[in-house]
């Protein structure tokens, strides 16, 4: 029995080193944990500012194709005003062409049948 009983004295102090070993782990878990929450937040924060960036960036193209839409809209839409001054004037000097050989002929129609007929003078001219 001695011997049994030295050889349970000698298997508790090797398990006294292990539950030692034991309580030690188990005291450190709570700085672990807050450790390993600072670490998980850490990581956290920097994905989440990479994502936060990598999204700034995209509605800044977006933002800018958009402009660099809108400015060639613009482009367009004077050079398509340019074209219709242009036929306007166009047409300006040929309304006003037109007039001038209208009056031109209208003068030619007049002297060619001898004079200038006024209308209304012949009521006047009954009552006298």
């Amino acid at each position: 029995m001695e011997e049994e009983t030295k050889k349970l004295l000698e298997d508790a102090k090797n398990k006294e080193n292990y539950v030692k070993d034991l309580e030690t782990q188990v005291s450190n878990i709570p700085n672990l944990l807050k450790d390993e929450y600072e670490k998980g937040k850490k990581e956290t924060t920097i994905l989440l500012e990479k994502e936060n960036k990598y999204s700034i960036d995209l509605l800044k193209k977006d933002y800018q194709n958009t402009i660099d839409r809108q400015n060639d809209k613009i482009e367009s839409l004077k050079e398509e005003l340019e074209k219709v001054n242009s036929l306007n004037v166009s047409l300006q000097e040929k309304v006003d062409k037109a007039y001038k050989e209208l009056k031109e002929l209208a003068t030619k129609t007049v002297e060619a049948n001898g004079g200038v007929k006024i209308l209304g003078n012949n009521n006047q001219n009954e009552s006298k």
